[in-house]
């Protein structure tokens, strides 16, 4: 994937975790999309996507 077409995955991937009312797999939300990162992409998305998940639960469970 281009660097470009990267920056607005990660975006798109900061919306939707900020839309979620629940903690979800990152498995389930990669499973369609996995194939069109290269194997980099895909651990820095990973990385993003639990990070972000685990800052908007937190604050929830304060």
């Amino acid at each position: 994937m281009k660097e470009e077409d990267f920056i607005k995955e990660i975006e798109s991937i900061e919306r939707d975790v900020s839309d979620f009312g629940i903690r979800y797999p990152a498995c389930q939300y990669f499973h369609e999309r996995a194939k069109y990162f290269s194997k980099s992409q895909l651990d820095k998305a990973v990385k993003l996507f639990h990070q972000i998940m685990e800052d908007k639960f937190e604050d929830k469970a304060e």
